[in-house]
Order: structure tokens, then C-alpha cells, then sequence
């Protein structure tokens, strides 16, 4: 698990790339789409697990990043990112959970997401969050 607190030099290479933002919560969904958008990112969103695949297959060759909320109703969202990745296993992914604890970060690190979250997040962490995984918008 990469540190939000990660060198430019590290990063990786999605600069520029779309972000798809997955939570049932449409408040944070609304505020993560704000964020990220008044950052210059693009940005789409689903409120389901099952949006999210019909929608990052419909634009995998964009979305470069999925940053998801780990307590997701039906398809959890560890399963959502495991689907995307067998699409398109370069996608980078953020987790993000109103709930912490070990059992949640073991969960983070089997998946191998690049960082964790905690909700409620503010515009700074989640821009840095974002920035350390695939850097500025373009």
C-alpha cells in the first residue's frame, strides 16, 4: 500500500486519467464529483457496484483510477475493483470506508488498493490521495 504522502517521482503513470467514484452515500459522491472536478480531473460516478462495471466498461480505455466505498450494498466494493481489474488489470484503486480498524486495512492491503480513505474526507486528503496515485490533472 503506496502512502498518500508519495513523491512526484513515484507516482504513477494516469496523469490526466478519468476517475470513477463509486458510494452509495450520493452526498459524498456528489461532494468527491465537486472535488475532483473543480481540481480538473474527470470524473464519473455510480451509486452501485453494478453501475460501476457497466460504466468502466463502457470507458475503460479512460478511467485510469476507481476510488470506492468499501461498504457498498450488493457487490461489496473490494469485488467491484477485483471485476474492473480483471477488464483491465493496470486500474489503479483508492478505498474509502466510514470504517477503520486492522480488519479493514488487512482487507485494503489484500486487494493491493494504492491508499485508504477514512470518510468523511475533506477536498485536501482526497486531492492527495488522488495526486499520489496518478499526479495533477492535466
Amino acid at each position: 500500500m503506496e502512502s498518500i504522502e508519495q513523491t512526484e517521482a513515484q507516482q504513477a503513470s494516469g496523469v490526466g486519467c478519468a476517475i470513477l467514484v463509486i458510494d452509495d452515500d450520493e452526498l459524498l459522491l456528489d461532494l468527491a464529483n465537486e472535488f475532483l472536478s473543480d481540481a480538473g480531473y474527470r470524473v464519473f460516478t455510480a451509486v452501485t457496484g453494478e453501475e460501476a462495471l457497466k460504466l468502466f466498461s463502457s470507458n475503460a480505455q479512460e478511467i485510469g483510477l476507481v476510488i470506492t466505498d468499501m461498504g457498498l450494498p450488493g457487490m461489496s466494493g473490494d469485488e467491484v475493483v477485483l471485476k474492473i481489474r480483471e477488464i483491465n488489470p493496470s486500474t489503479k484503486s483508492i478505498a474509502m470506508s466510514g470504517f477503520g480498524g486492522e480488519e479493514m486495512l488487512r482487507q485494503v492491503r489484500r486487494i493491493d488498493f494504492g491508499t485508504f480513505i477514512p470518510k468523511p474526507f475533506d477536498r485536501e486528503l482526497l486531492l492527495k490521495a488522488v495526486g499520489a496515485i496518478i499526479g495533477p490533472p492535466k
